[in-house]
């Protein structure tokens, strides 16, 4: 067993004033292996929210089943840009266990999924555009800390060019 220092916040009077107190508990430690160029993974169990900010691949985490929150990969480009990625609102994918011994990879970062989808109502069409990770989380990107412009849509004929059109998509 590993000695592990944990901080318990105690709110008295609906958060007019918080307590710090440590306990000094024995806890069971499982390995987390954390996708390269990942700069934080926020995860949360039925007692614990986690900030995990890994200097090395794999993290150690008390033994427990845990549900990522939002995790961010950074990047930076030959240009000196810094690129960063940030996955949040996971599904029933983002839940993992953490083992006793046992290593537990976290399935987070790149790849990146773009997908358009189109719809239609009466002569209506409705296009949408989504950035997925692996476990279906919904991505934001940013170029040195500014969101991206929106992307564009260029719907044309393709067999005479002879309608051309490019729409500009909105966030939101």
């Amino acid at each position: 067993m590993t000695k592990l220092i944990v901080s318990i916040m105690i709110y008295i009077s609906i958060a007019t004033s918080v307590a710090t107190a440590q306990v000094q508990t024995d806890f069971a430690l499982g390995t987390v292996e954390i996708s390269e160029g990942a700069i934080m993974v926020v995860v949360n169990s039925d007692n614990e929210h986690i900030t995990i900010k890994p200097l090395e691949k794999a993290s150690r985490l008390p033994v427990g089943r845990y549900r990522i929150d939002y995790w961010t990969v950074e990047r930076k480009d030959k240009d000196g840009n810094i690129w960063k990625l940030k996955g949040g609102n996971f599904s029933n994918k983002g839940i993992f266990d953490v083992i006793k011994g046992q290593e537990t990879k976290l399935s987070i970062g790149e790849p990146v999924i773009s997908s358009l989808t189109a719809s239609h109502e009466n002569s209506i069409y409705y296009f949408s555009y989504y950035l997925k990770g692996r476990l279906s989380e919904n991505i934001e990107i940013t170029k040195n800390e500014k969101r991206s412009e929106a992307p564009k849509l260029q719907i044309r004929n393709v067999t005479d060019d002879s309608y051309l059109k490019t729409l500009t998509f909105e966030y939101g």
